[in-house]
Order: structure tokens, then sequence, then C-alpha cells
């Protein structure tokens, strides 16, 4: 999956984490991406593999588990 120069623009009803990425992902780049009106986090499970998350202004990535309702809120 690539995701490349996109502007995400937070609220203040936006979740923390901003972004997940479930496990068992692969392949995965989040690279470039600009966030704005709020700092964001983007958290990608430990199993992933493959992961490219560079340059995304705004935003920190930490690796911790994602759980499985984790997009439902």
């Amino acid at each position: 999956m690539i995701v490349r120069d996109n502007l995400y623009v937070l609220g203040t009803a936006t979740a923390s984490p901003a972004v997940t990425f479930a496990p068992g992902g692969h392949d995965l780049v989040f690279s470039g991406n600009t966030f704005q009106g709020a700092p964001a986090v983007i958290r990608v499970d430990p199993s992933c593999r493959g992961v490219a998350m560079e340059g995304n202004r705004g935003a920190t990535v930490e690796r911790a588990t994602v759980d499985f309702h984790h997009g439902r809120r």
C-alpha cells in the first residue's frame, strides 16, 4: 500500500491515533504527508513488515499493538 503526499487537517474530534496500520500488514509506504490542526500519531502494529513511514510533517510514528477494534469509533 502506498499513501503519499496528502494533506490531513485534523479537527478537535479527531481521535488519537489519527492513522493506524492493523496487524499483519506488509509493504506499507506512508510518506510525505502533512498533518495540520493538531499533532497526530501514526500507530503501526509491531507485526507489520516492510514498513516505510518517513517525512510525515506534524505526526509521530509509534510501533504499538493495534487491536481488533482500531477502526471502530
